[in-house]
């Protein structure tokens, strides 16, 4: 079970940075990895493999012991608190600073949040469509972009296993795609998917949901698309 959590850790940390990546380029100024485990630099060596020096020149791993110099330069350390190399302590005296927080460090999450409590919303979904991928198939989704700078949005899952994902663009019917999100291996029947892509060109959208990779199981998919103006940005 533990090399299954690794393995879904590095894919939701490559999934975050390159989505961070390619719709907010400008908002991600530095991030500090401070007294990370030891596993993390397995992680952060296989994310140099694949990332944009765009962004691993704004990661850095600092010792606990260099925090408080380092961020010195850049936060005010009067508040960030003190567990963290900062100033700042509550008025009880915990360096951890809990005041700052609508819910205490380390309490449960509550029901209400965890992600499998959406499973089953898309099935009640009246926008949402139902198919079988079968076995070595690829079903292809496509979305009609007509503004530069709309953004194009899906949800969906999948019922007891994992499907590929990947996303093209073809200028019309009668053209080549270019890979635009190479496809890989999700495990949507998990947790429930969604994501979003910022559309600068115009033409054809392809989302692939890609079960090329089986010989004996077909998946069951729920999925919905849409694609939203320039003028109702999700992000604003």
């Amino acid at each position: 079970m533990r090399k299954i959590e690794i393995v879904y850790v590095i894919e939701r940390t490559y999934t975050l940075l390159t989505n961070y990546e390619k719709n907010h380029p400008e908002s991600l100024k530095c991030v500090y990895v401070i007294n990370a485990p030891s596993f993390f630099n397995f992680i952060y060596n296989w994310l140099k493999t694949i990332l944009p020096e765009s962004i691993l020149s704004k990661v850095h791993l600092i010792s606990k012991e260099s925090a408080t110099e380092i961020l010195g330069k850049h936060i005010d350390l009067s508040i960030l608190p003190a567990s963290v190399g900062g100033k700042m302590i509550d008025a009880s005296g915990d360096p951890n600073c809990p005041s700052l927080y609508k819910m205490p460090m380390n309490s449960p999450v509550p029901e209400s949040l965890m992600l499998y409590n959406q499973f089953g919303v898309l099935d009640n979904d009246p926008l949402a469509v139902k198919v079988v991928v079968e076995c070595g198939a690829i079903h292809k989704v496509e979305a009609v972009v007509t503004e530069p700078n709309s953004f194009l949005q899906w949800d969906y899952q999948t019922v007891n296993f994992d499907i590929c994902f990947g996303l093209n663009l073809k200028k019309d019917q009668n053209s080549e795609s270019k890979q635009l999100l190479p496809a890989r291996r999700v495990e949507s029947h998990r947790i429930p998917e969604s994501g979003s892509f910022t559309c600068e060109e115009t033409g054809i959208y392809e989302l692939l949901f890609d079960n090329s990779y089986s010989w004996f199981t077909r998946k069951e998919l729920v999925y919905k698309v849409s694609v939203l103006p320039p003028e109702k940005n999700p992000y604003e």
